[in-house]
């Protein structure tokens, strides 16, 4: 199974596809184009103790290759799979890759929507019973193995870009309007980043970058409100206000502006700080002034 998953995903040249679709048949797997299939790219979170993983009361050091991959396995296998033509084979020591057939009389969104419940049930299971969480992506529906790699991509650059939106519960479909958004932030190209770092070199190295970002980023996070901005940071209106201006002056931009606030937004997207460690708290900045004090003496 290992072998296939690697023919499959590393697949370059059309005989390279045929000799995935032949290997595949030996494994019981009909890989030609009559069914679509999605992929999902399952990655677990294991807690610091992880003994509780074991069964009838025997524990397994966490880092056992063997007692996790089993063990994960068996979890997805009974929350996710239901047909014999899934494909379920680790990746890494704590990443799954599981390859749905989808029925062809039911409809994809329809499909998505059951596939959402079943993952949304192991995500409780997992936090109830075995004190660990999963960060999931669905990839896109093709058909045939070239688009076995084709949802698989789709669901890697998902599964990056929804761990660093932060969302909460971990599950990134690549066609959720959210995920392209992460999407375009990270993908711009690298004359832009260039010319962006350019601009805003004098924001992005001031000593009071991360405050002033965080406080960005709660402006968008808030529509461009700012009394809706000033209560989700527990800031005097008046404090808000002189970062934002601190904010305008560094970058010469004016953030009442849409496209402005775009084009800076994106900047601190791509600056290297995630989205994170710029929400590691509900209340990043603490109230008052003493942070804006030491902003106006820079």
């Amino acid at each position: 199974m290992d072998n296939l998953i690697r023919y499959l995903l590393n697949s370059q040249k059309p005989e390279d596809l045929e000799y995935s679709i032949r290997y595949a048949k030996m494994l019981g797997f009909d890989l030609e184009p009559d069914h679509s299939r999605i992929c999902l790219l399952i990655e677990f979170e294991i807690g610091m103790d992880s003994s509780h993983l074991a069964k009838d009361g025997q524990t397994c050091d966490k880092y056992s290759w063997h007692f996790l991959q089993n063990n994960f396995s068996e979890i997805l296998s009974y929350y996710l799979m239901d047909s014999k033509e899934d494909i379920l084979s680790p990746l890494t020591l704590d990443q799954f890759l599981l390859i749905k057939v989808m029925n062809k009389d039911e409809p994809q969104d329809l499909f998505i929507k059951r596939l959402e419940h079943k993952i949304q049930r192991l995500l409780r299971y997992l936090e109830k019973e075995k004190n660990c969480t999963a960060n999931i992506s669905i990839g896109s529906a093709n058909k045939g193995a070239l688009g076995i790699k084709v949802s698989y991509q789709a669901a890697l650059q998902a599964l990056t870009a929804g761990k660093q939106s932060n969302r909460s519960p971990k599950i990134f479909y690549y066609n959720d309007w959210n995920i392209i958004f992460e999407l375009l932030g990270n993908g711009l190209n690298q004359y832009v980043n260039e010319r962006l770092k350019e601009k805003l070199e004098a924001f992005i190295n001031h000593v009071n970058f991360r405050t002033l970002a965080q406080t960005f980023m709660a402006y968008c996070k808030c529509n461009m409100n700012m009394s809706e901005t000033a209560r989700m940071l527990f800031l005097h209106r008046n404090s808000l206000v002189y970062r934002m201006e601190k904010i305008n002056e560094l970058t010469s931009l004016d953030i009442s502006r849409f496209d402005h606030c775009m084009l800076l937004f994106f900047a601190i997207k791509n600056s290297g700080i995630s989205a994170a460690r710029l929400q590691e708290t509900k209340n990043p900045l603490v109230p008052g002034h003493a942070e804006d004090a030491a902003l106006s003496s820079k």
